[in-house]
């Protein structure tokens, strides 16, 4: 089984990435390669974000305050839900607009602030 580092190094390559001379098993490579942009939106291209269908989090949100704006009798925050659904509806069509891999590339610089390795944070993005 390939490491997710390895299968992001697959995935930008195979989405066009290109560098001289990349040896990206030395550390400084690796980080050069995590902080370019032209290597998200490669690996983007791999992974099929480019039109930003595939952000699965805010599509996940969106149907369960659907399904809660559904069933609400009362003691559930209706206005509140329709208001929260309508905010992830707004976030998702602006990441559409703009550029889905940064959606991807923020999670993955979460992830880092939140104390995991590299390797977990590729992991917890790859989709």
């Amino acid at each position: 089984m390939k490491s997710a580092t390895h299968q992001f190094i697959e995935d930008a390559i195979a989405g066009g990435y290109r560098k001289e001379n990349p040896d990206f098993s030395a550390p400084q490579s690796l980080a050069l390669l995590l902080l370019d942009p032209l290597a998200w939106q490669a690996v983007g291209k791999t992974r099929g974000w480019e039109d930003g269908s595939r952000i699965p989090e805010l599509e996940r949100q969106i149907t369960e305050w659907k399904e809660k704006e559904r069933n609400a009798r009362g003691e559930y925050d209706y206005w509140g839900c329709v208001g929260a659904r309508e905010k992830a509806e707004e976030e998702l069509k602006r990441i559409k607009r703009a550029r889905p891999y940064h959606f991807y590339w923020h999670r993955f610089i979460d992830h880092l602030a939140d104390g995991k390795t590299i390797e977990e944070a590729l992991a917890a993005i790859s989709v």
